[in-house]
């Protein structure tokens, strides 16, 4: 559930397509997406025999491990790009805002903490030219525990209130 104004607007991205907007001042710390409503998970077993063109596979994330979520609704969560010097980090459904984000700049996430850690399920980063792939289970919980350890002690010295 997102917890601030945002629009859907055209990205700042190459080629992204649509991007989520902020409408507001968001300060860094500060939650801006927390899961709600999660009560299906899928393995990647189930998620490669569905059809390409499945909601369930085109929205999936890999939530934990080999365990994966989808939001076949397309909710507004779904616009948010990536980039590899976002503003944003995920940590096991939670999104917080790394730094402080000014109202109008485009809400950006890296990638490989949500994709599955196959390269040939990857893609290309249109802006560095590199690949995208997600990062194996554990990779992933110590770069998000390691940025999110980083965010709040910057935090709790005084830099920023979390919000």
């Amino acid at each position: 559930m997102l917890r601030f104004r945002c629009r859907v607007d055209i990205s700042t991205i190459p080629n992204a397509g649509h991007g989520l907007f902020a409408d507001e001042m968001i300060r860094k710390g500060r939650v801006i997406e927390f899961p709600d409503n999660i009560h299906t998970f899928y393995s990647r077993e189930q998620l490669l025999a569905m059809p390409e063109d499945s909601p369930v596979l085109q929205t999936s994330i890999c939530w934990f491990e080999d365990c994966y979520s989808s939001d076949p609704e397309h909710s507004d969560i779904y616009y948010i790009n990536h980039s590899f010097t976002p503003n944003c980090i995920w940590h096991l459904g939670f999104i917080f805002a790394c730094r402080d984000i000014p109202a109008g700049e485009e809400i950006s996430l890296d990638y490989r903490v949500l994709m599955d850690s196959d390269p040939e399920l990857g893609f290309r980063d249109e802006t560095t030219g590199k690949l995208i792939s997600g990062l194996s289970w554990e990779e992933k919980m110590i770069f998000n525990s390691s940025q999110l350890l980083q965010l709040f002690t910057d935090l709790q010295k005084g830099s920023e209130p979390a919000v």
